[in-house]
């Protein structure tokens, strides 16, 4: 069952590790401004920001390099992965191969 906004999702100490009474215990929360990233890589630029935007993200940061593929100019690697449940503010960083390698 998916955690609702403001539900303890994790914590640390482990439950059940034995600790100091004074030691701190943190305690994660499940934030109300998380999106799942959709899938981009195989996409080109424009499309793959569009998709992302569409889906609430506006934090895109981007880098074309060689990273071997032949698809020139689309996403061959994104960050966090498709499917990851994530802030809409922070960044997606998208990774495109480059033309002049």
């Amino acid at each position: 069952m998916p955690a609702n906004s403001g539900d303890v999702v994790r914590q640390s100490p482990a439950a059940g590790t034995h600790t100091a009474p004074t030691s701190p215990v943190h305690l994660y929360l499940q934030a109300n401004n998380c999106l799942t990233v959709p899938d981009v890589t195989g996409m080109n630029l424009s499309n793959a920001a569009y998709t992302l935007k569409q889906t609430g993200f506006t934090n895109i940061p981007w880098l074309y390099e060689c990273y071997g593929s032949t698809h020139i100019g689309a996403v061959v690697r994104q960050s966090p992965p498709a499917g990851t449940s994530y802030g809409r503010n922070q960044p997606v960083s998208l990774k495109l191969q480059a033309n002049n390698c």
